[in-house]
């Protein structure tokens, strides 16, 4: 009897485990291998598609030049596409690294696939923006969709540097504001940005304005600039540049520049904010940043801060 169960529980379990076993068989199917240059990146994106009884995979190389997509299936050598240049008037834009990003329609009879990486110059500034193809199974444009440029306009931008002069910035620090003020000046001189500048201390005094920078005497006069040594009257210095540098055509400003203000500190301002001359800035859209000597600066929550040391 003993005998008798064990081989009945040994059939039982030979029975259970048959089917399970199946469900973990391997295709023996000999599989289809499709290469590419690695320095392409090609296989970047891999997607199956449909077209009738017709199968297969598209599969992108978003650096082969401009960037291609390839078809490959069993029935055709691999086609690829790769997109052309875009046309606007009186410019012509390369498309590059077409293929980053590819997606299936619903049917997947047909897919869209882009580029993120339309470069539009302008000025010493690159502005980049997409274009997209929708294709069929058989790489054939449908539609595409394309960036629509604004022609580039030159924007003068009027840049005042207000550097603190204060008796608690050593003279090491002081001149390393200078050295700041010049290397801005120097890397930007290619631009279209006018700069001036103005130290404070318990009061302020202008060292050169918008028409000292364009008739070239800017640097020669920030450089025989004395240390004030003083207090740190700030918004007292803030309202002198508002009115006497970006509001005074006499001071060389544009009236309808792009106006920005870098303000260079070692720490709180003496003075209070008498003259609501904050809000006169956020009211005539002036951007702010403050450099913060030493990383001591704490007080200007209405600006962008960074820090050197």
């Amino acid at each position: 009897m003993y005998g008798l169960c064990r081989i009945f529980l040994l059939t039982y379990m030979v029975t259970v485990a048959i089917p399970v076993s199946l469900a973990f068989n391997l295709d023996m199917t000999p599989s289809d291998m499709y290469s590419g240059e690695q320095k392409d990146f090609y296989g970047y994106k891999v997607l199956q598609f449909k077209s009738g009884t017709n199968k297969g995979i598209i599969v992108t190389a978003p650096l082969n030049g401009s960037g291609e997509i390839c078809k490959h299936d069993k029935s055709e050598k691999p086609k690829c596409f790769t997109p052309k240049d875009i046309s606007f008037p009186n410019k012509t834009i390369p498309v590059k690294h077409f293929g980053l990003s590819i997606a299936e329609d619903s049917t997947l009879s047909q897919f869209t696939v882009c580029s993120p990486s339309v470069a539009h110059e302008c000025y010493d500034n690159s502005y980049l923006n997409s274009v997209c193809y929708k294709m069929t199974a058989h790489l054939q444009p449908v539609s595409s969709i394309t960036p629509n440029f604004q022609e580039c306009k030159k924007q003068t931008v009027d840049l005042a540097f207000l550097f603190d002069g204060s008796g608690s910035m050593t003279e090491e620090e002081f001149h390393k504001n200078k050295d700041f003020i010049v290397d801005i000046m120097k890397n930007l001189s290619s631009s279209s940005i006018k700069f001036a500048a103005v130290q404070f201390s318990s009061d302020y005094r202008k060292v050169f304005d918008f028409n000292d920078y364009q008739a070239g005497t800017a640097l020669d006069k920030l450089m025989k600039e004395p240390h004030m040594k003083k207090l740190t009257n700030t918004h007292k210095a803030l309202k002198f540049v508002l009115e006497q540098i970006f509001e005074n055509p006499g001071a060389g400003a544009t009236p309808d520049a792009t106006k920005v203000l870098v303000i260079i500190t070692d720490g709180d301002p003496s003075d209070a904010d008498r003259h609501g001359i904050i809000k006169k800035y956020d009211e005539k859209h002036i951007t702010r940043f403050v450099i913060g000597v030493s990383c001591y600066v704490i007080y200007m929550s209405h600006y962008s801060v960074l820090c050197f040391q």
